[in-house]
């Protein structure tokens, strides 16, 4: 890091008007109730009850084979809530995808097939990108996901895959998403 954050500051010293002192990166903590940034990072080895993700060397990350072998040393093994599985719990969603001109919300559904599969595939990555729920009726389904960038992804994946009209809204320095996709042709029966 380390990189020159600003340089308007204060004089340095006497008989030394004009000159000022520079601060860095490092100096200056931007969000010190993020325990992270603040040095507080949980120490030690976790594993979430809900979603199997494992809490290693600072880092949330899906692996079965993790999760076995740390369920079988139970002694130095803490089961607490991973942020993705808090973030459902607390119905804190960051993305919405509407799709409109679908059929009633079936898990057969190439559609809605293809949604659990981006998931998947996002979550290898970034453990808090979860589909939280989907609530469907005939031509139009709510999804809700953990992460803005999860809501925007699947629209993409969705539109590559079927055609259709993809509408993003996401405002800019939030982290909140609206993206909505329309069926090419009516479904709805």
């Amino acid at each position: 890091m380390g990189g020159r954050f600003s340089t308007k500051g204060y004089a340095t010293g006497p008989g030394r008007a004009g000159r000022f002192k520079q601060v860095y990166r490092d100096d200056v903590q931007l969000y010190p109730d993020t325990p992270h940034d603040a040095g507080a990072a949980p120490a030690g080895v976790m594993v979430c009850a809900g979603c199997h993700a494992v809490y290693e060397r600072k880092h949330w990350h899906f692996n079965e084979a993790d999760f076995a072998r740390l369920h079988q040393a139970p002694e130095t093994l803490t089961i607490e809530r991973c942020p993705g599985c808090q973030r459902i719990a607390d119905r804190d969603f960051r993305g919405e995808l509407t799709l409109v001109g679908v059929p009633a919300l079936d898990p057969l559904d190439p559609r809605h097939q293809r949604l659990v599969a981006t998931e998947v595939q996002a979550r290898e990555t970034n453990p808090i990108a979860r589909l939280a729920e989907i609530n469907g009726s005939p031509g139009r389904w709510q999804v809700s996901t953990t992460t803005a960038a999860l809501a925007v992804r699947m629209g993409t994946e969705l539109q590559k895959a079927f055609g259709g009209q993809l509408t993003i809204d996401k405002p800019p320095r939030t982290d909140l998403a609206r993206v909505q996709w329309t069926a090419r042709e009516s479904h709805v029966r």
